[in-house]
């Protein structure tokens, strides 16, 4: 068991972007979207045949990405992005990745 920091680089200048990762036996598509409206990063999951399984997810620090997802077909630990410059700040169009880290959290690891 244990926590995977996902590299994320150059974000600021992609905008958008997705990749796949397996995570506990399965692989999945995040998918990463920048709204220069609002001025946060949103997270989407989607397995590999692109069906969604959570969306719409903002990301702030230090709070779990994809708690309340109720489908079966979610990974089974938690995505959460860490601030690590010491201060609770959430990701920037260029912070996003270079002054944080997005982890994964296997499901063995977390709190009951």
């Amino acid at each position: 068991m244990a926590s995977l920091i996902i590299p994320i680089t150059n974000a600021g200048a992609l905008g958008n972007f997705y990749f796949n990762i397996a995570l506990e036996g399965s692989t999945y598509q995040l998918r990463f979207n920048w709204n220069a409206r609002e001025g946060f990063w949103y997270f989407d999951i989607y397995d590999l045949e692109s069906n969604p399984i959570r969306t719409g997810s903002k990301i702030v620090v230090n709070y779990p990405l994809n708690w309340r997802c109720a489908l079966l077909s979610k990974p089974p630990g938690e995505f959460i992005y860490l601030d690590l410059r010491g201060e609770p700040t959430d990701p920037g169009l260029h912070d996003f990745g270079k002054d944080g880290a997005l982890m994964y959290i296997e499901s063995g690891d977390l709190p009951s």
